[in-house]
């Protein structure tokens, strides 16, 4: 995006943060969406598969399990391994198709790779040196438990890119580095090893978008408060084809799912989704997050009835 048009952006948007995005993404050329079902793509599943395969030795990768029949649900989940990960050896991978839960768990495991092997050139300076250039306040990073993290402290930088308005900034190397391994070293605490936002795409602006919805889920679901921004919708709501055929995927296989909505931005719905299994003897949930801009958002509703 060049600096007029990211100037032009930010101006016409203002603080209405809610409808940012898809401004930010208005001049991506619809044409070039080759894969439109469950999330827009502009390459297959099977053009992306056969894209990242050179990838996987380099990145360490060595094998790409099936999990799909480990519980009795039938949805595709697939396991990219990384034995030599300094954080997570494994990425799981879920869709509507097995190729596409093959590639959700391999561009998982290669995004977090990355974020493992960040070898930018860092620059050593102090917050108020670099005072002019920041767009944005270090301390409101997520600092570390006893941070002892102050603007006269030197860290090192990397070069960065503010997504609203395309203006060049300064990131501590810290907050973006992902890596557990222990070593002899001692580091004064200063910011929390995150993976939010962390995201990979077929493009630039693809995994951008992945990123940016990351980060709004999550800040939504923090905000998210029952009574108010958090309400059950029922399942017969879910329209969406390939969305009713997982649907009725769990209810076939005994389990019970219950949707609700924690929007935090007007016309950006926010949902987490909740599946209880009686194969496991007892309750057991878990909670999955995505933001549709295009969602037509139903009415506070009674709780859905178990299709069992």
């Amino acid at each position: 995006m060049s600096e007029s048009c990211a100037a032009a952006t930010a101006a016409s948007v203002g603080p209405d943060w809610s409808q940012w995005p898809t401004r930010v993404l208005g001049h991506a050329n619809p044409t070039s969406i080759a894969h439109r079902a469950g999330t827009y793509r502009i390459m297959s599943p099977e053009q992306t598969w056969r894209a990242v395969q050179p990838m996987l030795e380099l990145a360490g990768i060595t094998r790409v399990a099936d999990l799909t029949w480990l519980d009795d649900l039938g949805i595709p989940t697939v396991q990219a391994v990384r034995p030599a990960s300094v954080t997570l050896s494994v990425s799981q991978g879920k869709a509507a198709t097995y190729r596409a839960a093959q590639v959700s768990a391999v561009m998982e495991s290669l995004e977090t790779w990355h974020a493992e092997n960040v070898t930018p050139d860092l620059f050593s300076m102090r917050t108020t040196d670099l005072a002019a250039a920041l767009t944005y306040d270090p301390a409101h990073l997520l600092l570390s438990a006893r941070s002892i993290y102050h603007p006269g402290a030197k860290l090192d930088w990397m070069t960065a890119t503010t997504l609203l308005t395309g203006r060049q900034t300064w990131v501590p190397w810290e907050a973006v580095l992902v890596n557990a391994a222990v070593d002899n070293r001692w580091d004064p605490p200063m910011f929390s090893m995150d993976t939010t936002g962390l995201a990979s795409g077929n493009s630039y602006w693809e995994a951008s978008l992945h990123g940016l919805y990351e980060v709004m889920e999550r800040h939504a679901m923090a905000a998210g408060e029952p009574g108010s921004t958090l309400f059950e919708v029922p399942v017969d709501d879910v329209a969406d084809s390939g969305c009713a055929e997982l649907v009725d995927m769990i209810y076939r296989a005994g389990s019970e799912l219950k949707i609700a909505r924690t929007d935090t931005w007007d016309g950006f719905p926010c949902f987490t989704a909740e599946i209880c299994s009686p194969m496991l003897g007892f309750r057991s949930a878990a909670s999955g997050y995505t933001t549709i801009p295009t969602w037509r958002c139903p009415g506070r509703s009674p709780k859905p009835r178990n299709r069992g």
